[in-house]
């Protein structure tokens, strides 16, 4: 998450996903005499991929990011604004397309 962190302060919106998702894949440690942030390991790099895929444009895909991350954290206060944000967004597009004559 750390390497994600920083691409994302630098506005490299696809290479800190690349590490978020990276992050995804990583196996929490079994040994648990040092320090281990559980939420690194689902939760936090979800949440980032959920907010990153938005600014890509990706929003279906940042849809499905924030559903897992809700999986993890159900009633989460984030995750359920997001859930709401991207009802709105998606059904918006959905009705655009149908506007102009294509399916969704």
């Amino acid at each position: 998450c750390i390497l994600g962190e920083s691409f994302l302060k630098e506005g490299q919106l696809r290479a800190a996903a690349v590490w978020y998702r990276a992050a995804l894949l990583c196996r929490m440690p079994e040994d648990r005499r040092s320090f281990v942030y559980p939420e690194a390991y689902g939760y936090v790099p979800l949440m980032q991929l959920c907010v990153i895929l938005s600014q890509l444009g990706e929003e279906e895909e940042a849809c499905r990011m924030n559903e897992q991350a809700l999986l993890l954290r159900p009633g989460d206060g984030a995750a359920l604004y997001n859930r709401a944000y991207f009802a709105r967004r998606l059904n918006k597009a959905r009705r655009n397309l149908e506007k102009s004559g294509w399916e969704a």
